[in-house]
């Protein structure tokens, strides 16, 4: 009985390739327009999302020891949802997600600033009743954290510290506009923001990166004037949440993920200062002179 021989992807496009070249000269090998083949026998299949393809569940090359356990690539949230779901029935030490960056396609006829041309554009100010130079975006590349000093007694082993980077500084403007200040803190796994008071400030968070039911937010008992544990109200966050402790209150964060860093967003808005009284007399003045007719 004679042995059939078994071919392998690029050797069966290869005659395919030979055989349609020698029937017609004008015809071309499907191996310039064919894509490859997926190994449907060893596990490797598209991963769908919406009708789009997000990825590629690949085998490992063999031969290869069995790993303990199997490793999902990080990817975005759809990505990796959607290829738990496959590996349930599957063997995870032998498959893998491979994450395809989507394309950036940007229109011919608009042109972008430059990242290294810097970061002011020109904008319109209300306090020069004119246009001027503004920095209005900060490059994360120019935000090098801070690591902030522990300044509240803790508990022991407890000693791990978060940083803090501020991105923006705005003055206020004169009896008319409050000022504000921007940044964003880093609480590495297992850190601690400790107790501190916002004064006469309203700060505004917003949690853009954690593991969820990790992050710890205390409020201090409104009645006390200091921070206790025993008074304090807390609550656990995940990605996604956001939160603002009003003027005069206290608040503290901590980390409980045992290998995950929290990122959240801050913003500080200051209080507005009454105006002087000469410039309120001024303004009156301006305001009466507008309200009489013209002789």
């Amino acid at each position: 009985m004679k042995k059939r021989k078994y071919l392998d992807d690029e050797e069966e496009e290869e005659e395919e390739g030979e055989e349609e070249d020698g029937e017609s000269s004008n015809r071309r090998s499907r191996r310039v327009t064919k894509g490859k083949k997926l190994a449907w026998w060893k596990g490797e299949r598209p991963v769908y999302d919406g009708g789009r393809m997000i990825g590629l569940l690949t085998a490992n090359p063999t031969p290869q020891k069995k790993a303990k356990g199997g490793r999902l690539v990080k990817g975005n949230g759809a990505g990796n949802a959607i290829s738990k779901r496959l590996l349930q029935g599957d063997d995870e030490s032998s498959m893998r997600l491979i994450k395809s960056d989507a394309p950036v396609v940007l229109p011919r006829d608009v042109s972008y600033l430059s990242r290294q041309g810097g970061d002011d554009l020109m904008v319109w100010d209300d306090q020069l009743d004119g246009t001027r130079e503004s920095k209005i975006v900060c490059y994360a590349e120019s935000l090098p954290p801070s690591a902030l000093p522990i300044t509240q007694p803790r508990r022991p082993g407890k000693d791990e510290v978060c940083f803090a980077a501020q991105s923006f500084s705005v003055p206020e403007i004169g009896g008319k506009m409050s000022g504000w200040i921007s940044g964003y803190v880093e609480l590495p796994a297992g850190a601690i923001k400790d107790a501190e008071g916002v004064g006469e400030c309203a700060q505004v968070f917003f949690i853009s990166e954690c593991q969820d039911g990790a992050i710890e937010l205390g409020i201090s008992d409104p009645a006390e004037m200091e921070w206790r544990d025993e008074t304090a109200q807390r609550q656990l966050l995940k990605k996604g949440d956001s939160f603002y402790v009003p003027p005069g209150n206290i608040y503290r964060l901590e980390n409980h993920s045992a290998n995950q860093s929290c990122f959240i967003f801050w913003t500080i808005v200051k209080p507005l200062t009454p105006a002087a009284p000469a410039v309120e007399a001024a303004a009156a003045a301006e305001s009466v002179e507008a309200a009489v007719p013209a002789q």
